[in-house]
């Protein structure tokens, strides 16, 4: 019995393993202090600034990894959008993780699901930190960067970031948990 779930396992705990050590590489820095958020214990992390010099933070939710890393300064702003973050599980784990099985039927299908699943979660776990740093404490996003007037424009940027564009961000309605992130970026494209 254990021969037959062993092809299913394997790749599923390498995964494990590579995401946990690229994980401890990253959140190599300078240890601030602490957060304890649902009884668990995030170290906050300094590392040097990013070359834009912008304040930027991450927050890591490995198996045994718990950082939130802070490049640029303790933005307070920041600080509370991973707070929200250190509510949530891993994107990677849960898109990843229930697709690596198929790995050994479907390499090509099992890939494809693994990087929608990822996209949509990750737009998913970013509106959801964002709601909570303006519900609990009322900060909201505050772009730099304005609308492009050409639509290929702001599709690429929906496409190839980890977050919605900078002038939805800004906007009331994507603060609203009851809007659809989906018809955001409907209006967003078509108007």
């Amino acid at each position: 019995m254990m021969v037959d779930v062993l092809p299913f396992l394997i790749p599923s705990l390498f995964f494990i393993f590579v995401v946990e050590f690229v994980y401890k590489l990253s959140a190599r820095g300078v240890p601030v202090g602490y957060l304890l958020t649902r009884g668990k214990e995030y170290i906050i992390i300094m590392k040097e600034g990013q070359p834009n010099g912008q304040p930027n933070g991450y927050t890591y939710n490995g198996f045994f990894t718990k950082a939130i890393v802070l490049t640029g300064g303790i933005d307070p702003e920041i600080l509370v959008h991973e707070e929200g973050h250190t509510m949530q599980p891993n994107p990677l784990y849960v898109s990843v993780l229930p697709f690596t099985p198929l790995i050994h039927y479907n390499i090509y299908v099992s890939v494809a699901l693994m990087v929608i699943t990822y996209k949509l979660l990750v737009y998913y776990y970013e509106r959801r930190a964002d709601i909570y740093a303006y519900a609990k404490y009322g900060i909201k996003y505050k772009a730099e960067i304005r609308r492009p007037a050409s639509r290929w424009e702001r599709l690429k940027e929906w496409a190839f970031d980890t977050h919605a564009p900078d002038w939805v961000r800004e906007r009331e309605e994507y603060y609203q948990k009851n809007v659809w992130l989906l018809s955001l970026f409907w209006q967003d494209i078509t108007a």
